[in-house]
């Protein structure tokens, strides 16, 4: 009932790349502790379909697999969280009669290899506002992924990174592509300049050709 697609649903589905659910195959159901392992499975090329978020008592994963058949996804991943119900009872109750509520957040993915087609192997995003105001800063590339085995995974480039320059030449959100790509027709090898924790790096990187 909570269902939400993604904006980007229809395309994923319609996606010659996406690995979507055949019939007869079984669906994956894992259970996370947080985000952070979410991130693991997007760096693997993993594409969100959708999500769900609620409160329920314990339940099984079959609700979970019924609507993952519905979208066509091959992994779920849910986060359940305990509610404390405890500070809701009286003393006088027995607490052990407490039927316990989990916080659910689920999120639904398939399989998208096109990643490794990338020249360099990032999901680039705007700054976010914590970032622009640690930094003072509007401008820059805000690292939101970055894909396993890339050259950017393979020259440590990390998520969260702001990328500031290539080759010298400053860089946004909505630049970087054609800066990019206008870079690489010069040299293989490019040199991005990083911001991480206060910190500034310059990191030689050399991408592959396609």
């Amino acid at each position: 009932q909570n269902y939400e697609f993604t904006n980007e649903y229809q395309d994923i589905v319609d996606s010659k790349d996406s690995q979507l659910l055949q019939p007869n195959q079984n669906v994956r159901v894992l259970y996370i502790n947080d985000g952070e392992e979410l991130y693991d499975y997007l760096s693997k090329g993993y594409l969100i379909l959708g999500s769900s978020s609620f409160v329920n008592h314990l339940l099984s994963s079959e609700k979970a697999i019924e609507q993952a058949k519905k979208v066509k996804s091959t992994l779920v991943l849910i986060e359940k969280t305990l509610i404390d119900q405890s500070i809701t009872i009286k003393d006088s109750q027995d607490k052990s009669d407490i039927n316990p509520l989990y916080n659910y957040f689920s999120v639904f993915l398939v399989l998208d290899e096109s990643y490794k087609k990338s020249m360099l192997g990032v999901n680039i995003d705007d700054l976010p506002n914590d970032l622009i105001k640690k930094y003072k800063r509007n401008t820059g590339a805000f690292v939101f992924l970055v894909y396993k085995n890339t050259p950017a995974y393979h020259s440590n480039i990390l998520r969260n990174d702001i990328i500031t320059k290539i080759n010298g030449r400053d860089v946004s959100k909505d630049t970087f592509s054609d800066i990019l790509i206008e870079e690489k027709n010069k040299s293989s090898t490019l040199k991005f300049n990083v911001l991480r924790e206060s910190k500034s790096l310059v990191i030689p990187i050399t991408l592959n050709s396609f």
